[in-house]
């Protein structure tokens, strides 16, 4: 109607309305809302030139949150050709993963081996826990052989996962703990730069694809098909220089990530302040 900015409405909407309606929907499989659900939703209505100058302040932020979520693509696109990059150096080794890592699964926990924090236990590392930093840990303080105890900075391979999420390989970075199945630790040799290798097996994805099993979301691979994977070996040096290179890009994106986080927040404080 004429006492509202189409945009105006949409960028609250767009904010407030979706938590709110969360809390409400109905159905599993197919969420949905009733009518009566939307028309009953409040929203504060200044006058109509506050309501545009409140859209031009709007529109400032997300235009930034636009442009880093463009550097984001093109820099994560520009990551996708990582091996060919390593493929154009000279005398570089295509190497057999299984020569240079040894591969070692962490313990099939069960249910009831299961213990909170109170047990004063080492805190065990489930796929979940390589999805999202903040899941929740459960704990075991019983004994479990040295080459499962997992330490910071320690390199580990998530061979059944979900897609772009958990499958492939991630550092550790957090305090001492114990693995659980369906995740190796990788133990390399000593002429290889465990960023580097992280790097490479990540990009050796694609191939390892070839060799999956599983649905489109949940995919596995086993030891021996991992293993056999070729990925290339240049000498520590030009793997020095190559993990720079990425570290570099990942700051950016890292660093673009969290101008988009906040122009969000102010987006959101100039909505909660009308």
């Amino acid at each position: 109607k004429d006492n509202a900015d189409i945009k105006f409405i949409y960028y609250y909407l767009s904010n407030k309305l979706k938590p709110v309606l969360e809390l409400q929907k109905l159905g599993n499989t197919m969420p949905y809302i009733k009518l009566g659900m939307l028309t009953d939703f409040a929203i504060p209505l200044p006058p109509i030139e506050i309501q545009k100058e409140i859209v031009e302040q709007i529109e400032v932020k997300q235009k930034a949150i636009e442009g880093a979520k463009q550097v984001i693509e093109n820099l994560e696109r520009e990551r996708r050709y990582f091996g060919q990059s390593l493929r154009k150096l000279e005398n570089v080794d295509m190497t057999e993963i299984g020569t240079i890592c040894n591969l070692i699964n962490g313990r099939a926990f069960k249910p009831e081996d299961w213990e909170d924090k109170t047990s004063g236990g080492l805190p065990i590392i489930r796929i979940q826990n390589l999805n999202n930093p903040n899941s929740d840990f459960n704990y075991y303080s019983g004994k479990v052989k040295d080459d499962i105890l997992i330490k910071n900075g320690d390199l580990l391979f998530s061979w059944s996962g979900s897609r772009g999420t958990s499958f492939g390989a991630h550092i550790w970075y957090g305090q001492d703990a114990i693995l659980n199945q369906h995740i190796f630790k990788v133990v390399h040799k000593e002429n290889i730069n465990r960023n580097y290798l992280y790097h490479a097996l990540n990009d050796a994805v694609n191939e390892i694809e070839q060799n999956l099993h599983g649905g489109v979301g949940l995919v596995h691979i086993t030891k021996g098909n991992l293993e056999k994977i070729k990925i290339p070996i240049p000498k520590i040096d030009d793997q020095l220089k190559i993990v720079s290179e990425v570290q570099e890009e990942l700051e950016v994106i890292e660093a673009n990530k969290k101008l988009i986080h906040l122009m969000q927040k102010k987006i959101e404080d100039v909505l909660s302040e009308i």
